[in-house]
């Protein structure tokens, strides 16, 4: 091997040279914004009712795209978007292009925090299924401005989490997945002011969810708090207008010491018939106008 590389060590030197020169000729020559054109072409191609905006692509090393001013925008509500990132970066795993299927990884800079995750694709086909992980840190819930569509409650905290999807991205809903999600530190703004009360602060906000034929099964949400703590479960039908969606949950909730002070009304609300401070509830209605009530 040693005289091999002796004997031809001029062309390995060669070689080495060319190849440092088409690395750099790439990263300085690179057609930016043909790419980043031909990126918003495909997303936009979907049927899926979002459209994809970038404002600046360029490569970096270690080897990856960088896309800078990322957002995902309602076609039908070009003021709202759904996703909003600082940057984000994407670099392939070169392994699995050497076996035939595409995986790629990707970092975001979003929202305070970071988002990180990975996508794969059976062929080279992003309109084909894949499989997709995202795990979110310390997002700051109240700067994720698409929450703001839902009328009854505005959030706030430092939400973290991971999510899987299995199917394809123009057609989200039908496609399979879970969610465990978590808000630390966070606070509920009502709508509609519930037994006299507008916000509610909590500690903790635990969510676990499967996504399976166009419906969303809520295994499980605990409210955690110094003043308050509840329990939710249920379902909810996806519609193609997400505030349209059909609930049908049920849970309790249960005030703390703090929370009635000085209001013997809800006391007794609360009292009344069982002698406990739980209370039993329904929520069915649309995502858009949810109808609550005791049970």
């Amino acid at each position: 091997m040693k005289q091999l590389f002796y004997k031809n060590r001029k062309w390995f030197a060669y070689f080495l040279y060319c190849f440092f020169v088409v690395v750099t000729l790439l990263y300085i020559r690179f057609p930016s914004a043909v790419f980043k054109d031909y990126l918003e072409s495909e997303a936009n191609g979907m049927d899926n009712g979002v459209d994809l905006s970038i404002h600046e692509l360029h490569l970096a090393l270690p080897p990856r795209i960088v896309l800078t001013g990322t957002k995902l925008i309602l076609r039908d509500d070009p003021g709202s978007a759904l996703f909003d990132a600082k940057s984000v970066s994407i670099r392939p795993e070169w392994m699995s292009l050497l076996l035939g299927d595409r995986t790629y990884h990707f970092k975001a800079e979003a929202y305070g925090g970071e988002l990180e995750g990975s996508v794969s694709f059976a062929t080279g086909n992003p309109a084909a299924p894949c499989k997709a992980s995202l795990h979110a840190d310390h997002i700051q819930i109240q700067q994720v401005t698409s929450l703001s569509r839902l009328p009854e409650i505005h959030l706030k905290g430092d939400f973290n989490g991971n999510i899987l999807f299995q199917g394809r991205f123009d057609q989200i809903m039908g496609g399979e997945g879970e969610a465990e999600l978590y808000v630390s530190g966070g606070n509920a703004k009502l709508g509609t002011p519930f037994l006299g009360v507008e916000s509610i602060d909590f500690d903790r906000l635990t969510i676990n969810m499967h996504l399976e034929n166009r419906k969303v099964r809520v295994v499980q949400v605990d409210l955690k708090g110094t003043t308050l703590q509840g329990a939710l479960s249920g379902s909810i039908n996806l519609a193609g207008d997400l505030l349209e969606s059909r609930l049908s949950l049920k849970g309790n909730i249960e005030p703390l010491e703090g929370f009635m002070s000085g209001n013997q009304g809800i006391l007794q609300l609360f009292r009344q018939k069982t002698g406990s401070m739980k209370k039993l509830f329904t929520i069915h209605g649309t995502l858009g106008a949810p109808k609550f009530s005791f049970t």
